[in-house]
């Protein structure tokens, strides 16, 4: 009994996880909010920022330490995988 209270906790503590980020992220390493109308990003230079749109973002990232270097890895990925 014990054990099946132990697996009920951690599976709605995981859970809430899984809910909290639908979808995945661009080459850039964020994602458009549509609830908001904003752009996150979760990875790269720019990790926990926010911004109006990923173009925005883009002219952001050109200036701090690793943008360019971020911007470049980005593109990369996107032409290998035929995308914009």
């Amino acid at each position: 009994m014990k054990k099946l209270i132990l697996a009920t906790i951690a599976i709605l503590a995981f859970s809430s996880f899984a809910l909290a980020h639908p979808g995945g992220t661009d080459a850039y390493g964020g994602h458009n909010d549509k609830s908001t109308g904003t752009y996150h990003v979760h990875d790269g230079p720019l990790k926990g920022r926010e911004y109006n749109t990923r173009e925005n973002m883009i002219k952001a990232l050109k200036g701090v330490k690793g943008g360019p270097e971020w911007i470049k890895k980005a593109e990369q990925e996107m032409k290998t995988k035929g995308k914009k």
